[in-house]
């Protein structure tokens, strides 16, 4: 379960983030993850909730916001909507888009008291 693995990331980050602040706990993450990133959501609200857990972001509101998948189409020369990293082009049939949006994994912000 490699989504455990990025909360303990998303961890690390936190707390350094945390280190600049003039707080005592954070009560919000706010993550962003593309639809393409491979990214199991609720595994990975699941392993956030356990890393966190007697830390300084214990009981933090967990955002997750999914950015949609796109790719450009090298054949037709059109930006699509992906679903899955191996989608053919919805206009031509090829297959082989690039991805151009959608396997970002981010903290977006933070909020702190």
């Amino acid at each position: 379960m490699h989504e455990l693995s990025l909360c303990r990331m998303m961890m690390d980050i936190i707390y350094k983030q945390f280190a600049l602040q003039t707080a005592s706990r954070v009560i919000q993450v706010n993550i962003e993850i593309g639809r393409l990133a491979a990214v199991d959501l609720p595994a990975l609200r699941l392993g956030f909730e356990a890393v966190s857990k007697d830390t300084i972001a214990d009981q933090a509101i967990f955002n997750i916001i999914v950015i949609e998948g796109q790719g450009y189409c090298e054949f037709c020369e059109r930006v699509l909507p992906m679903q899955n990293k191996f989608d053919a082009c919805q206009s031509c049939g090829q297959y082989g888009l690039k991805v151009i949006q959608g396997e970002e994994l981010q903290i977006k912000s933070m909020e702190v008291i």
